[in-house]
């Protein structure tokens, strides 16, 4: 992309407002063209109006410009934001954003040879410049030091070529010219911030485990035969059968949740008038040891994966599946089994904290694993399926991988000295649960900070899950702290 000097300047002039506004001209040097964007009111949206460009055109050899030539860009209703492009010989001369919807229509001024072959380019967007990271006026172009973008893709664009003043009409471009596909502005800031709070469950037995359960309001199971509702701000206390230690939500907001002696069940959520599940039991795992960790199929046949432990110092558990109809135990039991996902129909895998090359799982009904020797740097102890992602392996050595279509694992952060405790997916990216605090991973790659960390008696639990735009975490006593209370961490995200 070549941008011409000057092209971006330092004093822009003041940005034109309503109807029929014009900027000042530059008429000392000579022989330009001077290219101005005024609006003009609808009927239809008060503050919706056509573009126009005003092109003062100066004729070879005279001191005043001609009567300038009006250029109307054929806005509808449903636009609401531009980027307006003005080139030269191939050459970027100015881009400017306008907001239509408040009739914000910058200037567009720059000096141009009077019998230049100049073409106009307009970017034409259903969505505002504040959507897009823009403001009206003069576009930045990204410096040498910053985290760069292109330009947003464009609902509708139009050009014209002005050769020597003569307007050859508006036609629609298939794609954009080869000077502004290259254009590199500074990329938004990516990172989510949050806030931790800690939020009291009161003389509560002590977190095991978090579910969200829609937006809002998340599920806090303990090691007691009691859950508790929050959604940041309130806590609501149920009693249930039996101790409850994990579980998922499926797309159509069914809950199932497995829990003390291999016991499973699903439940339905509600809060009206309060916060509430009804629970139905469903059987129990073939081991009828607790399940630590159930996994299964977002949506279509109902099938789980569950992970258990018999809870003794020297932890067993098995990987059991649950086809739809009965449960098998398709493998052999595993030492400190930690961490499971489930894949795909018929296929989960999990982590256990002592094995140094591979993650196990079961396929079909077939025990399986899949060697993560290339992704050591501590032993794997969080796996994860992520939607849009694809399978993520994290390592009690701070850095998370992510498996590649050609089956090669690609390291995705860097190691740091927190180890990874839990992984999900975040709006377009992953969040992490890194020690005590949450750091995010936004999709195009930015390393983010880790949000600040809980500087209290209490530290994380490796569980998390994502409320809405919030991150829930149990948090549990610091070793040799004595505490009347037990806590939720909830990580606000912050605007």
């Amino acid at each position: 992309m070549t941008v011409a000097p000057g092209a971006w300047p330092s004093n822009p002039l003041d940005p034109v407002r309503g109807a029929v506004g014009r900027s000042r001209l530059d008429l000392e040097r000579a022989p330009l063209h001077h290219a101005e964007v005024v609006g003009t009111m609808r009927a239809v949206m008060p503050v919706l109006g056509a573009v126009a460009l005003l092109l003062p055109l100066l004729a070879c050899g005279a001191s005043e410009p001609l009567e300038p030539l009006r250029l109307e860009l054929p806005i509808d209703a449903s636009h609401r934001s531009a980027l307006i492009a003005v080139q030269h010989d191939d050459t970027l001369q100015t881009l400017v954003a306008a907001d239509i919807v408040e009739g914000l229509i910058p200037p567009l001024i720059h000096s141009l040879p009077s019998e230049a072959q100049i073409t106009v380019t307009a970017m034409l967007y259903e969505a505002t410049l504040a959507d897009h990271g823009f403001e009206a006026g003069p576009v930045a172009m990204a410096g040498p030091d910053d985290r760069t973008r292109a330009l947003p893709m464009a609902n509708q664009v139009r050009e014209t070529q002005l050769d020597d003043g003569a307007f050859s009409g508006w036609r629609v471009a298939s794609a954009l010219p080869a000077e502004l596909a290259d254009v590199r502005v500074p990329a938004l800031d990516p990172c989510a911030a949050f806030n931790p709070e800690e939020v009291s469950l009161g003389n509560a037995a002590v977190p095991s485990s978090v579910l969200a359960l829609d937006d809002s309001w998340a599920l806090v199971m303990t090691e007691g035969a009691e859950v508790y509702f929050t959604n940041g701000d309130r806590v609501v206390r149920q009693a249930v059968p039996v101790p409850l230690y994990s579980g998922y939500r499926r797309d159509d907001g069914r809950v199932w949740l497995g829990g003390q002696a291999g016991a499973v069940f699903s439940a339905v959520f509600s809060v009206d008038p309060e916060p509430q599940l009804e629970l139905t039991a469903e059987g129990t795992v073939l081991s009828r040891e607790d399940v630590i960790d159930l996994v299964g199929a977002p949506d279509g046949p109902v099938e789980h994966f569950a992970m258990t432990s018999n809870r003794e110092e020297e932890v067993w558990g098995a990987f059991e599946w649950f086809d739809g109809e009965r449960w098998r135990v398709p493998g052999l039991r595993r030492n400190t089994p930690h961490d499971a996902t489930w894949v795909a129909p018929g296929f989960g895998l999990f982590a256990s904290f002592f094995r140094d090359g591979e993650v196990w799982g079961a396929r079909d009904g077939q025990e399986m694993s899949i060697d993560v020797t290339s992704v050591l740097l501590g032993n794997v102890v969080v796996i994860e399926q992520v939607p849009g992602f694809g399978l993520v392996a994290a390592t009690t050595g701070g850095d998370v991988h992510q498996l590649s279509d050609g089956g090669e694992w690609r390291r995705i952060t860097g190691s740091t000295s927190h180890r990874i405790g839990d992984v999900h997916g975040y709006e377009d990216g992953l969040v992490f649960l890194r020690g005590s605090g949450v750091a995010h991973y936004p999709l195009d790659g930015s390393e983010c900070p880790d949000s600040a960390l809980f500087q209290s008696d209490y530290e994380a639990l490796n569980r998390m899950d994502v409320v809405g735009q919030n991150v829930i975490v149990p948090l549990v006593a610091r070793e040799g702290v004595s505490v009347d209370e037990q806590h939720v961490g909830w990580f606000r995200r912050l605007d």
